[in-house]
């Protein structure tokens, strides 16, 4: 995200058990849903930068396959769902029940509101113009699942974006088979940015980025949206209190005197609640005097400058040789292991979420 500058990223397929909300290094945030099964399966998150996380007036997790996003900005409200729909080799069945939970999102929308739905819909819409819901850029042809799509779209008066850009297939493209070779190539177009007809015009580019570094057969969508975030309100956070110093019965009995001298020198008063006021204030005047602000040493990160390295080393085998790749990107996952497991030791108990 910070190299290819993405403020706010969707994720599908993440396979994260229950819903959360934490931030991670470099100041990014992280809302996601799933489910508690023992597979835990499916499952969709959202990440944004920090500035952006300022705004977020309200996060619904509907299900492993949609969540939605409330983020406040100038004059409008920005509304972002992330879904994963059901391959195509699931039922009917499951296909109008994963529909029926975007409508209820959508419940939380408003017209005229800025509504972006995004993620893999493993529907194919295929090439040919239809209405102002389909552009003349499409890819392949269409299937039952695309017309199921289509129709949603009319429905909720949106527009598929990364339609309406002439491109070169490179970079319409979003998914490539395993069977996938220079002999037989089986790519596809099946992960979708929607929006709202009414605000189309505010996006100027969509396209895939076959080179980003992602883990994954899909291929990164990039869409440049433009709208202004509205700065929200700094919260005044209370002042912890190290109390650890209480610990100490010689410091504790000083505070004590400290405090019933300055009690019995406040005036009395009829207003109880004018009483009380000075009462607090003079409670919090002595505590902070003596015993100050608690002081918080910062956890020890995961993410060291070996891992870093490989990460780059991987970047570069991206489209060269995939063997090197998968064998730079094992070597990563059991460089992680071994971090998290020696953190997991001296902090059994630490609240971080930590990457399998």
């Amino acid at each position: 995200m910070k190299r290819l500058n993405i403020d706010i990223l969707g994720i599908s397929e993440t396979w994260l058990p229950g819903v959360n909300d934490f931030f991670v290094d470099e100041g990014y945030k992280i809302y996601c849903s799933g489910n508690n099964t023992p597979n835990h399966r499916n499952g969709v998150a959202v990440i944004i930068t920090k500035k952006i996380a300022s705004s977020v007036e309200q996060c619904i997790p509907l299900s492993d396959r949609a969540l939605l996003l409330k983020i406040k900005a100038k004059s409008i409200s920005l509304n972002i769902i992330q879904v994963y729909a059901p391959t195509a080799d699931k039922s009917d069945e499951i296909i109008e029940n994963f529909y029926s939970e975007l409508s209820e999102l959508t419940k939380f929308t408003r017209p005229h509101e800025m509504n972006i739905i995004m993620g893999d819909f493993n529907a194919k819409i295929g090439l040919g113009r239809v209405d102002n819901i389909v552009g003349p850029f499409a890819l392949g042809n269409r299937n039952d699942r695309g017309d199921r799509l289509i129709q949603f779209c009319q429905e909720e008066s949106l527009t598929v974006t990364n339609t309406w850009f002439s491109l070169p297939r490179r970079r319409l493209y979003t998914w490539k088979s395993p069977q996938d070779t220079d002999g037989n190539i089986v790519r596809n177009q099946i992960d979708f940015i929607l929006i709202n007809r009414r605000f189309h015009t505010s996006v100027s580019k969509v396209r895939t980025c076959p080179g980003a570094d992602v883990s994954s057969n899909h291929n990164l969508l990039l869409s440049k949206i433009k709208i202004k975030l509205s700065k929200s309100q700094s919260q005044h956070r209370p002042k912890r209190l190290n109390l650890d110093k209480l610990e100490d019965s010689e410091f504790k009995s000083r505070l004590t005197v400290e405090i019933n001298t300055n009690l019995r020198s406040l005036d009395r008063n009829d207003n109880l609640e004018l009483e009380w006021n000075q009462m607090k204030n003079t409670l919090n005047t002595v505590a902070e005097r003596n015993l100050g602000p608690k002081n918080f040493t910062p956890k020890k990160k995961w993410m060291t400058e070996e891992i870093i390295n490989l990460m780059a080393q991987r970047r570069k085998h991206r489209n060269k040789s995939d063997q090197e790749y998968k064998r730079i990107q094992r070597l990563i996952r059991s460089k992680i292991r071994q971090e998290v497991r020696g953190n997991r030791k001296t902090r059994p108990r630490s609240r971080y979420v930590y990457p399998a």
